[in-house]
């Protein structure tokens, strides 16, 4: 008797499969946007209207310089896909410096910045029209220049939503 017990097959019933199940389903791998990192710009109804001034977040250069440091990648690319996904948007970025050094080649820097941006976005495929710029060097602080804690925050690309 024990003998049948032990060779007889125990049969489990399990709910089966759904047979529709796309990639999209997989807990794993899924096409729901990714929630964006926290403290980039977030181009949402909220803020994008025409004529609004969106401050990018983390758009940093080299010091006294145009070029771009690879940490403004994420913000680039947050800025590219807002200019994928309107592509009737049109912008206008808007360069700015601290005051520190030479009133001139402040004004001269905002816009070598403002092209900065500007190239990455066309050699991204953005048409060149849909973006114009401007530079306004140090005569439009959002801080106290004063101290280094906040003077960088002077350093900054924002744009303006022309059309939308």
């Amino acid at each position: 008797m024990l003998q049948d017990s032990i060779t007889k097959p125990i049969i489990v019933k399990v709910a089966p499969l759904p047979v529709s199940r796309t990639v999209s389903e997989n807990p794993i791998q899924t096409n729901k946007p990714v929630k964006k990192e926290v403290g980039y710009t977030g181009f949402d109804d909220k803020n994008v209207k025409v004529g609004t001034s969106i401050l990018l977040k983390n758009i940093r250069f080299l010091q006294s310089k145009a070029d771009l440091l690879p940490e403004s990648n994420t913000e680039l690319e947050h800025l590219l896909g807002f200019m994928r996904e309107h592509p009737t948007a049109e912008i206008e970025l808007q360069g700015h410096t601290d005051n520190l050094g030479d009133f001139d080649l402040n004004l001269k820097l905002s816009k070598q910045r403002v092209e900065a941006v500007k190239a990455f976005l066309v050699s991204n495929g953005i048409a060149a029209h849909r973006i114009s710029g401007k530079g306004f060097g140090s005569t439009r602080p959002i801080a106290n220049n004063n101290r280094e804690e906040t003077r960088h925050l002077n350093r900054r690309v924002e744009l303006i939503i022309k059309k939308f």
